[in-house]
């Protein structure tokens, strides 16, 4: 379930700056606001089973949130590298803030939702935060923490957290 190509840092950097470049084309071409979505994978294998039943869950979740709410989907592409999977979609609408909303609602109410690193990218191409639309930090997978402390001081073991994103899609299956 977790076993895949292993990726280098630099392959990873390379995914963001090429997922930045096409961003910054996307919102040159269609003058919309972009969601971004990937999967928050730990450790060297980004393309594994874990992740693709999160990516498939999420984009599913985000296509649905954005018909309910009555959101078109211009366009929309996704990316199935060995640095993960990728959805780039370019929506219409005049509230971003709206959009932003309804992407942390799935990130904090799906099974999966902690796994899911969902970015509302309005025109000026500064993704908007939590923060901005007065929510909380995300939460550690394992000890229910602000997730970003948890990252910085290594509180859990690789190994912790995959056997939790395991335990998780085995949920949701």
């Amino acid at each position: 379930m977790y076993h895949g190509p292993v990726v280098s840092l630099e392959q990873v950097l390379e995914s963001r700056e090429n997922r930045a470049n096409k961003q910054r084309e996307w919102v040159q071409t269609h003058s919309l606001p972009l969601v971004s979505f990937s999967i928050n994978m730990m450790g060297e294998v980004k393309k594994n089973t874990i992740a693709q039943i999160a990516f498939n869950a999420g984009v599913e979740a985000i296509f649905a949130a954005c018909d309910a709410a009555q959101l078109t989907i211009i366009r929309h592409e996704c990316v199935e590298a060995d640095s993960g999977y990728e959805l780039l979609a370019a929506i219409y609408t005049h509230d971003v803030i709206r959009l932003k909303k309804r992407m942390i609602a799935i990130e904090e109410e799906h099974t999966l939702g902690r796994l899911f690193d969902i970015d509302v990218i309005p025109q000026n191409l500064q993704p908007i935060s939590r923060q901005e639309v007065n929510r909380s930090p995300r939460r550690c997978l394992v000890c229910d923490s602000e997730a970003k402390l948890c990252a910085r001081s290594r509180a859990h073991t690789k190994a912790q957290l995959i056997n939790k994103m395991m335990e998780m899609t085995n949920d949701y299956q």
